[in-house]
Parts: C-alpha cells; structure tokens; sequence
C-alpha cells in the first residue's frame, strides 16, 4: 500500500433534537468547517467532502468509500468531544495506519491545547495546530506523532508572552522574543519584575495598582 495521507479536516459538532410522538433524541451533526490542513495532492475542500460524508446513513462506519469523487476518495473519520476529523486518501492506504494518526491527533491537540477540545479552543489556537499537524505528517507520510518529541519542534506562546503582547511598548515587545530573559520578584509578591540586562527593565504590576515602569539604560540594574 502506497497511499498518502492527503488531508485532515476538522468540523465542529452540532447538536440538536430529533422528536419523535414517545421519544424525543439528542443527536450531533457536524455543521461547519473549522480546520483543513492539506499535506498532498488536491483534495476535496471541506465544504465538498461534508455533505458526502452526511450521505451515508447512521451510523456510519469509520471508513467510507467515496466512488464518484474525481478521483475516488477513502474517507476516515473520527468523533471526539464534539469534533468530527475526517483524513482522506484516493490511493489505497492501511486503514489501521489511517485512524490511529487521527487518534494520534487528538491526543496531541489535548496535550497542547488542553482537554476537553472544543471548537473555540481549536480556532483561537490555530497556528499551533497548523504546526503540530505539519510536523505530525511530511508529504502524507507519518512522521512524528509523541508529544515531548513535538515540543522541540512547535513554538507555543507562553504565559509571559501573551502577557506582554497586550502591553503597548513600542519598540521594546518586538526584542523580546530575541533576547534573553530573566525573571525575579525583588522581595515583592505582587511585583514580577522581567529583566533584560543590561539594557532595560519592566515591573508589571500582578497584584497591586502600580503603574508600569520602564527604564530603559537603568544604571542600577
């Protein structure tokens, strides 16, 4: 078998009420498009592929045959927490090699992202998804799937960053991600000072009122 995994797709769970005279049923229907990630070939686009996928009758088997896509397309699927991922191929692949790479994928995007996934969380992280999926899999083929091995390789915004990132300092924020870092509380709890040495310090205040400072060519630093 020498199938590639063309795409990922991600599509937010909708749910709603089906009624019936003695019985009334909570049922998911995917509804939109949140996420495609191409690795080859052209694949169908997320708006295509869906109501294909709705076609088939519930409840439907992780694997479906799509003949009359130009060409043919095998079509994965995964649920998980309100999610439906869904991974194409039009050549022949390993089915087992094709779903435990969605598993692998949900298990990674809740070690970054955090658990349970939800759609919001996937949108307002979407370049560490892209990235994690990007080096998940090289040219449709697998590659690296452990999370520990991932973190050396995706840049995640930390705490601090995104701290910073809403603190208008011309000209200060873009050094940040350049130089190095120190952090220390000078003794005040509610006072976490970043130190770049020598050239400048910031005091963000994380309990009191105190204003932002900072000293730029400090000689006391």
């Amino acid at each position: 078998m020498t199938g590639a995994i063309e795409a990922v797709y991600i599509y937010d769970e909708h749910r709603y009420v089906v009624f019936h005279p003695t019985n009334a049923r909570k049922l998911t229907r995917p509804s939109r498009p949140i996420l495609t990630h191409t690795y080859t070939s052209r694949p169908l686009s997320a708006s295509q592929l869906l109501p294909l996928y709705l076609a088939h009758p519930v409840p439907r088997p992780s694997l479906i045959y799509l003949p009359n896509t130009s060409p043919a397309t095998l079509v994965f699927s995964l649920t998980h927490a309100n999610l439906l991922f869904l991974l194409t191929s039009s050549a022949e692949i390993e089915p087992l090699l094709a779903l435990e790479f969605l598993h692998r994928i949900t298990d990674v995007l809740e070690d970054f992202i955090g658990s349970p996934l939800l759609a919001q969380k996937v949108e307002s992280s979407y370049d560490v998804v892209a990235q994690l999926l990007n080096e998940m899999c090289d040219a449709g083929a697998v590659s690296t799937t452990e999370p520990n091995a991932l973190r050396d390789l995706v840049e995640v915004e930390g705490w601090i960053g995104k701290l910073l990132g809403g603190i208008n300092l011309p000209g200060f924020v873009d050094l940040l991600p350049k130089l190095p870092l120190k952090l220390r509380s000078a003794g005040n709890p509610d006072l976490l000072e970043i130190r770049q040495v020598p050239t400048c310090l910031v005091s963000l205040p994380l309990v009191s009122q105190q204003p932002l400072r900072l000293c730029p060519g400090e000689d006391q630093m």
